[in-house]
């Protein structure tokens, strides 16, 4: 993705939690490594979205591109879980949320999982 976002990694319930946000304080993980983790995981990842700010266009079309190269490697094992906000709405708006399974919290994104 770009410089001025984060990707924190953690783990619930045995499925990886990507949180992406703007800069803060912690450890940064590298889109590059976001592309590793993915494949690591074989696409079970959940990526979890702030409900204010980060809705840049570049943002959602990584998130597209990320999509589809976990389609290709391990089929649509990608989620994201995003509250209701700002984000969610955009993610409506561009159809996003029909392409990517979207949730509202985290506990439904890794249900069933």
């Amino acid at each position: 993705m770009t410089g001025d976002l984060e990707f924190w990694l953690r783990y619930v319930g045995g499925v990886a939690v990507v949180t992406i946000q703007e800069h803060g304080e912690g450890r940064l993980l590298a889109a590059d490594t976001l592309s590793k983790l993915i494949e690591l995981e074989r696409g079970r990842v959940v990526v979890e979205l702030p409900a204010r700010g980060l809705c840049r266009s570049h943002v959602i079309g990584k998130l597209i591109l990320i999509h589809r190269r976990v389609v290709i490697a391990h089929g649509p094992h990608l989620r994201l879980c995003c509250p209701d906000g700002q984000v969610r709405a955009e993610l409506r708006l561009t159809k996003v949320d029909r392409l990517i399974p979207t949730f509202e919290t985290l506990a439904d994104a890794n249900r069933d999982f």
